[in-house]
């Protein structure tokens, strides 16, 4: 094998299992929001299926190895399980509009990518005490 094959192959490979993931989470959570809609006829059935399909994406992607789909799946499932908490507590109209929706899903997913930064040990806080 040659030094540009072993590249490419190094390259190539996590790019198409993360890619791979995301389809699979995409497909999947389609399906289940889908389902939710049209058999369950409700706005909590279709969040709990958008929360479903994020977990299991982080499950295939763990599985697949693919790190960079597994951090921006769990940040959507912190985000799907985030939203779906204020909707239950203040109603579905509480938590609608782009900037809203935006800032849910920006601070979830931040906290998922700084909170697994900080347990690899590539990140370090120093406390002033």
């Amino acid at each position: 094998m040659t030094r540009s094959q072993r590249l490419n192959r190094r390259l190539l490979l996590p790019i198409g299992r993360n890619v791979v993931t995301i389809a699979l989470w995409w497909v999947l959570g389609l399906g289940l929001v889908q389902f939710a809609i049209r058999v369950l006829n409700g706005w909590p059935a279709s969040e709990i299926g958008q929360l479903l399909a994020s977990l299991v994406g982080v499950g295939i992607a763990h599985w697949l190895r693919a790190r960079i789909a597994m951090y921006f799946l769990a940040g959507m499932a912190a985000f799907s399980a985030s939203e779906l908490a204020i909707h239950v507590y203040f109603g579905v109209g509480a938590a609608q509009g782009r900037a809203t929706h935006f800032a849910v899903m920006a601070a979830a997913v931040l906290g998922v990518v700084l909170g697994a930064l900080l347990a690899s040990g590539r990140l370090r806080v120093s406390a002033a005490i």
